[in-house]
Formats: structure tokens, C-alpha cells, sequence
């Protein structure tokens, strides 16, 4: 099932998620006050519901935005997921590609794993580059 925010780009998608949870806090303040009408207290509690299942839906939105790292090792880019030889020519991307590819706001930057680092800078020593 598509999600419906899955076609937002990644900065929309980080402002919605604030917006929504921010209303959904909202509306469960004004759910929990002790109020003479009890179906004002429900509406309130619906309508938090409803911003949290949206908030939900925006992190499942953004947990797709494609991930890359800068590697220590080469300089160049590869996907979060990605395990392999640096050397590798289609394994490296430069931001400029990324943008082409996935537009200019539409991935994101994230620490390169250190665990990877450290595999790497053992397997894939200077020496080794040819």
C-alpha cells in the first residue's frame, strides 16, 4: 500500500512530521483538561489520534528516503546498506550525482558506520589502491 506522504522530498516531510506531532500534543493537552462536555474531550482525542497516525505515516515516509555516507577511505559516497570494495567505480557517487538522481533535497547524509570504517581501512589499505 502507498503511503500518501511518500511523495513529499525530505525537508517537506521533516516540517510535516514536526507539525503533526506538535498538533497531535496539542490536542491531547485539550483532551486530557477536565472539561463540562464530554464530546468536546473525545473530538479532542480523535483529532490527536488521527495527528498521531499521520506522524506515523511521515516517519514510514522518511525511513525510504535513500541514505548515504561519505567514506573515509575514498572520499566519495556510498549507500547506507552498501558493503564493498571502495575501488569500485559504480560503488561511488559524488553529491552532484546524488542530487541528479534523487534530486537536491531528496536523500540523506548520515554517519559512515565505524565499524566499516575500520574493516576497510584493513582491507583497503593505501598499498592495496591500484
Amino acid at each position: 500500500m502507498e503511503n500518501r506522504f511518500d511523495r513529499y522530498d525530505w525537508p517537506t516531510l521533516v516540517n510535516l512530521l514536526a507539525d503533526f506531532r506538535s498538533a497531535a500534543e496539542q490536542h491531547e493537552k485539550l483532551a486530557a483538561c477536565r472539561q463540562r462536555r464530554p464530546e468536546v474531550r473525545e473530538e479532542n482525542a480523535a483529532e490527536a489520534r488521527v495527528y498521531r497516525r499521520m506522524e506515523r505515516e511521515v516517519e514510514g515516509a522518511l525511513a525510504k528516503v535513500p541514505k548515504f555516507y561519505e567514506c573515509g577511505i575514498c572520499g566519495y559516497f556510498h549507500a547506507a546498506t552498501w558493503d564493498g570494495d571502495c575501488r569500485e567505480d559504480s560503488a561511488r557517487q559524488v553529491v552532484e550525482s546524488l542530487a541528479n538522481i534523487f534530486g537536491r533535497d531528496y536523500w540523506e547524509e548520515v554517519e559512515m558506520p565505524l565499524g566499516d570504517f575500520e574493516a576497510r581501512s584493513q582491507r583497503f589499505s593505501p598499498e592495496m589502491e591500484g
